[in-house]
């Protein structure tokens, strides 16, 4: 594996007609930087799962068979705001 690649080619302008513009970025670093104090303060249950050995002990055991793996992806799903 050679490490991870972040694609977000399809959250952009034009590649989807309501996506974002490049010079709309800066626009919303400030909600942004609140979603994130937001979500760091309420300690939601994906962030617990980094105190829980039980879960990382198996994806562990299926390391070598992930890795095997030249692309995945991952899909999340949370609240909207």
């Amino acid at each position: 594996m050679k490490g991870i690649k972040f694609d977000f080619t399809n959250m952009f302008y034009p590649n989807i007609e309501k996506g974002i513009k490049y010079e709309e970025i800066n626009e919303y670093k400030e909600k942004i930087e609140k979603i994130i104090s937001e979500i760091l303060e309420e300690e939601p249950g994906f962030l617990k799962l980094l105190k829980n050995t039980k879960y990382l002990d198996k994806i562990l055991d299926i390391q070598e068979w992930i890795q095997s793996f030249e692309n995945f992806v991952v899909l999340g799903i949370g609240v909207q705001r």
